[in-house]
């Protein structure tokens, strides 16, 4: 990648960038002795088209995806790489297809949960996959949502798809940060999944999980070795912080 070729998406980001929330800004929303006296923060702000249509103090939420939606839009049109959006919107397309494959295989209904952003178009990516159909279907996920159906199918267990699902968003983390060849999102990559990694290892330990479901919850390396934090499960929080 060259520099040059993002002179004008650098220019145009630095000017959205002069609208963002002040440190005086965000104290206000803090000292707020209410939700609504938070929102009429932000009515104040560049913020306050979006802030002002909702009805409701508890439809914040609506104004909030609403503005992050447009967000990534504009940055996109922006970027002539879209390597360097992918790995930033790829958490959302790993949300999106758990809502989905998990109302597939549990007959539920959650696409109330699910994210605009994203590439993947998850509408019917379950579906196909039992068809074996593939056509669609992104490529960076090709065979997830048939692999989570079917280890679904072996465990009756919701978590399986979790577990399919994050395997393969942290391998193709690190592979879009690899091909986009910069430090800064090799290492946002790496510091994401270990991240991840300490609060499964966290979260496990406070459910009383076996090593056994930690090798399979523990998939991929970020700067932290697999095995390392494998050897730590056992451990108390203070050694693991150490």
């Amino acid at each position: 990648m060259e520099r040059k070729d993002f002179i004008h998406s650098s220019t145009r980001i630095r000017s959205l960038e002069s609208k963002l929330l002040t440190k005086e800004q965000f104290d206000r929303m803090i000292e707020s002795n209410s939700l609504e006296d938070a929102i009429k923060v932000l009515q104040e702000t560049s913020y306050s088209d979006v802030f002002n249509k909702i009805d409701r103090p508890e439809d914040c939420d609506k104004a909030i995806y609403s503005e992050l939606t447009n967000l990534y839009e504009t940055v996109m049109d922006l970027s002539n790489n879209r390597d360097i959006v992918d790995i930033v919107t790829l958490k959302y397309d790993a949300h999106n297809m758990k809502v989905i494959l998990k109302d597939h295989v549990m007959g539920t209904d959650n696409t109330n949960l699910i994210y605009p952003m994203g590439r993947i178009k998850v509408s019917n990516v379950a579906e196909q996959a039992e068809k074996g159909d593939r056509k669609g279907i992104d490529k960076m996920l090709d065979g997830l949502a048939t692999e989570a159906v079917y280890d679904y199918g072996d465990t009756l267990n919701p978590q399986s798809v979790d577990l399919a699902v994050d395997k393969r968003f942290y391998n193709n983390l690190l592979k879009i940060s690899e091909k986009t060849d910069l430090d800064t999102l090799r290492k946002y990559a790496k510091d994401f999944i270990d991240f991840s990694n300490l609060i499964a290892l966290f979260r496990m330990q406070r459910q009383n999980r076996n090593p056994e479901y930690a090798e399979k919850v523990i998939s991929v390396s970020g700067n932290i070795d697999r095995k390392e934090i494998l050897r730590l499960f056992n451990e108390p929080i203070s050694v693991i912080v150490d």
